[in-house]
């Protein structure tokens, strides 16, 4: 059974993040960025606690997964099995300049690159 009322399927690379996240590999990191460190490392390459970090860890959704996950305080994150991987308590939802971040993490906006 799931935690929450709310569930969101996620994909393999959210799924390795949670578990890098869970079991360490990502320390200092200790959960999806929020706005202040995913501006941070865009702009500094440095969590808001001055750790050195290069990626944004984050959990994208859309417009559409905004208006039914507003206001929820537990989010269920399921992978493609249906499996529980981990639940989100009090997320926090903001917005960011995807082209900005791509620019200063990767050095381009082309599509055609990998991270990007």
């Amino acid at each position: 059974m799931y935690n929450s009322p709310y569930i969101f399927t996620i994909d393999d690379g959210i799924k390795r993040d949670i578990i890098n996240i869970a079991t360490g590999a990502y320390a200092p990191v200790t959960g999806f960025f929020n706005g202040p460190d995913l501006d941070s490392v865009v702009k500094n390459m440095r969590l808001t606690n001055g750790a050195i970090w290069s990626l944004p860890i984050i959990l994208q959704i859309t417009k559409k997964e905004l208006e039914l996950y507003r206001g929820a305080r537990e989010i269920s994150l399921i992978d493609e099995q249906g499996v529980n991987v981990a639940t989100l308590i009090n997320p926090e939802t903001y917005s960011y300049d995807k082209g900005l971040l791509c620019e200063h993490v990767f050095g381009t906006r082309d599509v055609g690159h990998p991270g990007v």
